[in-house]
């Protein structure tokens, strides 16, 4: 009987997107700049969940954050995330992105 309560639990514990690593932020463009203007977030793995006929094409798209402030994204691809800078920051803050539940490394954006 323990076989069919291994494989349960290993059924049980995965889930789909298992195998998809969290997003990664490998650069900001530029990484500093005023409430308003246009950067852009290059990295990996920000489709979660890639259109099966065209993998760089997102299915659905995640959240960029400005420290807690949210940004909505003008284009999302898998490589690719551009997005406005928000109003109302001050000081140096990391930037993430987050998609499916996954968050990425943090990225350092300084406003003017």
């Amino acid at each position: 009987m323990r076989a069919p309560l291994a494989l349960l639990v290993a059924l049980v514990g995965c889930t789909r997107g298992d195998d998809v690593p969290a997003p990664a932020i490998a650069a900001l463009t530029p990484a500093s700049g005023a409430a308003g203007d246009a950067i852009v977030i290059t990295g990996s793995d920000f489709c979660q969940n890639p259109e099966p006929d065209d993998e760089a094409t997102c299915l659905h798209t995640g959240t960029v954050v400005f420290g807690s402030v949210p940004s909505a994204a003008s284009a999302w691809s898998d490589h690719e995330v551009q997005v406005g800078v928000p109003a109302g920051l001050t000081v140096p803050v990391q930037v993430r992105v987050q998609v499916s539940g996954r968050s990425s490394n943090g990225a350092t954006f300084t406003p003017r």
